[in-house]
Protein backbone atom coordinates (compact mmCIF):
# COMPACT_ATOMS: atom_id res chain seq x y z
CA UNK A 1 0.00 0.00 0.00
CA UNK A 2 2.04 3.00 -1.47
CA UNK A 3 2.13 6.75 1.09
CA UNK A 4 -1.50 8.36 1.81
CA UNK A 5 -2.93 4.93 0.03
CA UNK A 6 -5.53 2.88 1.78
CA UNK A 7 -6.85 -0.98 1.60
CA UNK A 8 -10.28 -1.10 3.90
CA UNK A 9 -12.18 -3.83 3.60
CA UNK A 10 -15.49 -5.28 5.15
CA UNK A 11 -13.66 -8.22 6.02
CA UNK A 12 -10.07 -9.52 6.43
CA UNK A 13 -7.85 -7.29 4.43
CA UNK A 14 -4.93 -9.57 3.68
CA UNK A 15 -5.19 -13.49 3.50
CA UNK A 16 -2.70 -15.57 2.38
CA UNK A 17 -3.19 -19.93 2.61
CA UNK A 18 0.05 -21.78 1.42
CA UNK A 19 2.10 -24.93 2.25
CA UNK A 20 5.55 -24.44 1.19
CA UNK A 21 8.18 -22.29 -0.46
CA UNK A 22 8.95 -18.30 -0.09
CA UNK A 23 5.89 -16.56 0.55
CA UNK A 24 4.92 -13.25 -0.30
CA UNK A 25 6.82 -9.84 1.11
CA UNK A 26 4.02 -7.05 2.02
CA UNK A 27 5.19 -3.44 2.19
CA UNK A 28 2.55 -0.98 3.72
CA UNK A 29 2.77 2.59 3.93
CA UNK A 30 -0.47 3.32 4.02
CA UNK A 31 -3.36 2.17 5.50
CA UNK A 32 -4.47 -1.66 6.14
CA UNK A 33 -8.02 -1.60 7.87
CA UNK A 34 -10.59 -4.81 8.25
CA UNK A 35 -14.12 -4.34 9.38
CA UNK A 36 -17.08 -6.13 10.20
CA UNK A 37 -17.38 -8.98 12.18
CA UNK A 38 -14.78 -11.29 13.21
CA UNK A 39 -12.15 -9.89 10.53
CA UNK A 40 -8.30 -9.35 10.87
CA UNK A 41 -6.54 -6.95 9.39
CA UNK A 42 -3.91 -9.53 8.15
CA UNK A 43 -4.44 -13.19 8.45
CA UNK A 44 -1.77 -15.54 7.71
CA UNK A 45 -3.11 -19.49 7.30
CA UNK A 46 0.42 -21.46 6.67
CA UNK A 47 -0.27 -25.42 5.92
CA UNK A 48 2.86 -26.25 7.57
CA UNK A 49 4.91 -29.17 5.94
CA UNK A 50 8.57 -30.08 5.10
CA UNK A 51 10.58 -26.81 4.94
CA UNK A 52 7.25 -24.70 5.75
CA UNK A 53 6.81 -20.98 4.52
CA UNK A 54 7.85 -17.56 4.79
CA UNK A 55 6.40 -14.39 5.01
CA UNK A 56 7.78 -10.70 5.28
CA UNK A 57 5.85 -7.46 6.21
CA UNK A 58 7.27 -4.01 6.78
CA UNK A 59 5.02 -1.55 8.37
CA UNK A 60 6.62 1.61 7.70
CA UNK A 61 6.62 4.73 9.82
CA UNK A 62 3.44 6.03 9.65
CA UNK A 63 1.32 3.69 8.38
CA UNK A 64 -1.10 1.76 10.15
CA UNK A 65 -2.99 -1.34 10.34
CA UNK A 66 -5.70 -1.83 11.73
CA UNK A 67 -8.87 -4.54 12.76
CA UNK A 68 -12.06 -2.95 14.34
CA UNK A 69 -12.82 -5.88 15.69
CA UNK A 70 -10.42 -8.90 16.04
CA UNK A 71 -6.75 -9.03 15.52
CA UNK A 72 -4.04 -7.05 13.51
CA UNK A 73 -2.08 -9.78 12.80
CA UNK A 74 -2.84 -13.19 12.93
CA UNK A 75 -0.68 -16.63 11.87
CA UNK A 76 -3.50 -19.33 11.91
CA UNK A 77 -1.49 -22.44 12.00
CA UNK A 78 2.34 -23.27 12.47
CA UNK A 79 5.01 -22.42 10.25
CA UNK A 80 6.62 -25.48 10.26
CA UNK A 81 10.31 -25.11 9.52
CA UNK A 82 9.48 -21.55 7.75
CA UNK A 83 10.53 -17.69 8.77
CA UNK A 84 7.97 -14.77 9.05
CA UNK A 85 9.82 -11.39 9.84
CA UNK A 86 7.87 -8.19 11.05
CA UNK A 87 9.58 -4.82 10.67
CA UNK A 88 7.35 -2.14 12.12
CA UNK A 89 7.75 1.31 12.35
CA UNK A 90 4.81 2.11 11.77
CA UNK A 91 1.14 1.20 14.46
CA UNK A 92 -0.20 -2.47 14.41
CA UNK A 93 -3.50 -2.39 16.20
CA UNK A 94 -7.04 -4.05 17.37
CA UNK A 95 -9.56 -1.78 18.60
CA UNK A 96 -12.78 -3.46 19.14
CA UNK A 97 -13.32 -3.84 22.88
CA UNK A 98 -15.33 -6.55 25.24
CA UNK A 99 -16.64 -9.45 22.28
CA UNK A 100 -14.93 -7.93 19.79
CA UNK A 101 -11.70 -7.48 21.38
CA UNK A 102 -8.51 -9.15 19.40
CA UNK A 103 -4.74 -8.82 19.67
CA UNK A 104 -2.75 -6.74 17.87
CA UNK A 105 -0.29 -9.92 16.87
CA UNK A 106 -1.98 -13.29 17.62
CA UNK A 107 0.30 -15.78 17.01
CA UNK A 108 -1.14 -18.53 19.36
CA UNK A 109 -1.66 -20.61 16.02
CA UNK A 110 1.62 -21.26 15.05
CA UNK A 111 3.05 -24.50 17.30
CA UNK A 112 6.11 -25.38 15.45
CA UNK A 113 9.45 -25.89 17.50
CA UNK A 114 11.39 -25.53 13.65
CA UNK A 115 10.48 -22.35 12.53
CA UNK A 116 10.98 -18.56 13.42
CA UNK A 117 9.38 -15.64 14.05
CA UNK A 118 11.13 -12.55 14.09
CA UNK A 119 9.63 -9.19 15.07
CA UNK A 120 11.40 -5.67 14.80
CA UNK A 121 9.24 -3.36 16.82
CA UNK A 122 10.40 0.47 16.30
CA UNK A 123 6.68 1.41 16.28
CA UNK A 124 3.39 0.49 18.28
CA UNK A 125 1.86 -2.73 18.86
CA UNK A 126 -1.39 -2.40 20.83
CA UNK A 127 -5.00 -4.00 21.43
CA UNK A 128 -8.10 -2.43 23.03
CA UNK A 129 -8.88 -5.22 25.00
CA UNK A 130 -7.18 -8.46 24.91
Amino acid sequence: VDDGGALAVNGTAVKWNSSTGSGPTLTNSGSITATGSGNRAIDMNFAAGGSGASFTLTNNAGATITSEEKDGFRINKSIGAGTVIINNDGTIQAIGPGSNNGQGMDFSGNTTTTGTVTVNNRGTISSADA
